[in-house]
């Protein structure tokens, strides 16, 4: 599927006042993030590519899609077997243990 191809749009709100983004390629709904959005930053506290979508790419995309609408994007509660996907992605520990994002002026 191509990046052109990729959507992401708002959901629902989250229990907790956040907010969950529907991904979708084409047609198909693939997965889904739970977050929080300011004006120049994102707060992402989950993103999941459902299984059957796995492995095509869409998670990398749906980043790369986000770092076009926010100048920083933190990535909260990082899980260890994630941490390779947040570093190609450009994001850098910080001391609290979550991964963040800056976009380069």
């Amino acid at each position: 599927m191509s990046r052109s191809h990729l959507r992401v749009l708002p959901g629902g709100r989250t229990t907790d006042g956040g907010r969950w983004l529907n991904i979708e390629a084409g047609a198909a709904y693939v997965g889904k993030a739970r977050c929080r959005m300011g004006d120049d930053l994102l707060t992402l506290y989950s993103i999941m590519i459902f299984t059957q979508f796995q492995g095509r790419g869409y998670g990398r995309q749906t980043i790369d899609l986000l770092k076009q609408q926010f100048a920083v994007i933190v990535a909260d509660r990082v899980r260890h077997s994630a941490v390779g996907f947040w570093r190609s992605m450009g994001f850098r520990e910080r001391p609290d243990g979550n991964w963040e994002y800056r976009r380069r002026s």
